[in-house]
């Protein structure tokens, strides 16, 4: 009997992990955490390990002055590629973002860049 009962907190743990790497995660952004990139146009590009819900990624932009933005993100040519483009100042920004796959696991996070003078 106590053998079952190990077995079964055993199974629940090993179910709790899986949960969590069931959503996705971020594998590379554009611009990098930390990144100083030029004034002007910018593409930002977030690739995830998963194939994502086409219509429920979303991009926030917080500048260094004004309230933060909603960027509009197309819908993705590859499933796993988040994109928004925007005009950027000198300053420090900070990209929030969220993403769900396709079986409805939620992620978010932040990046954070500098724009040089």
């Amino acid at each position: 009997m106590r053998a079952a009962g190990t077995a079964l907190v055993f199974l629940a743990a090993l179910l709790a992990a899986r949960a969590g790497w069931a959503r996705p995660h971020l594998v590379t952004a554009t611009p990098a955490a930390g990144a100083h990139v030029h004034p002007g146009k910018l593409t930002v590009t977030l690739t995830f390990d998963r194939d994502l819900d086409p219509v429920r990624g979303r991009i926030m932009l917080l500048g260094p002055a004004g309230p933060p933005q909603l960027l509009m993100v197309p819908p993705p040519a590859t499933p796993r590629v988040l994109t928004a483009d925007l005009d950027v100042v000198a300053g420090a920004y900070t990209l929030q973002w969220a993403a769900s796959d396709k079986d409805d696991a939620q992620t978010t996070g932040s990046i954070g860049f500098t724009v040089a003078p």
